[in-house]
């Protein structure tokens, strides 16, 4: 069997097992994540040596990076974060950033839906852009209507779609 089979079984068992929790109970727990962390950690030492665990740690510090900001600001989950986490000890430093990509897309799909859904599409546009116009300009006046952060999603899913397609780009 070769190395690389368990490596990518592994990712497909966490990216499964991350979605069917994050459904069922909005939830993606520790003992998912963090043995894939350590396994795909371990996984680059022994067939990249130095150079394997410097990529791995870079993935894994790239993951927790980008979503940290979310995670403190109450807009993503901590379980959300080591999925990403997971994703980049896995898969190394440049394909992290490939899967964010896809993930983000995937992510706003899925608030577009669920705007949708709720019958919010309108307010949950006007309160984007008032965000990016905050960026932008930092007087600008604050968000309309209801908060779109009401509505929650399963953003793990949208990881594990996005992590999919990038793994899929990649081969």
């Amino acid at each position: 069997m070769k190395p690389e089979f368990i490596r990518d079984l592994a990712f497909c068992v966490l990216l499964g097992s991350s979605t069917v929790t994050d459904l069922t109970t909005r939830k993606i727990y520790n003992y998912i994540t963090l043995p894939a962390i350590v396994f795909g950690m371990a996984a680059a030492i022994w067939h990249g040596g130095w150079d394997g665990f410097f990529k791995s740690s870079q993935g894994v510090l790239a993951g927790v990076a980008f979503l940290l900001p979310l995670v403190l600001t109450g807009g993503m989950g901590g379980g959300d974060l080591k999925l990403l986490a997971a994703v980049g000890a896995l898969e190394g430093y440049p394909f992290v950033l490939e899967a964010l990509l896809y993930s983000s897309v995937c992510g706003g799909v899925m608030a577009l839906w669920a705007l949708t859904r709720a019958g919010r599409l309108v307010d949950g546009l006007k309160n984007c852009v008032a965000a990016i116009l905050r960026l932008i300009f930092p007087l600008w006046p604050p968000t309309v209507g209801e908060r779109p952060t009401e509505i929650m999603i399963p953003y793990g899913v949208a990881i594990a779609v996005g992590s999919g397609i990038a793994y899929l780009m990649a081969r």
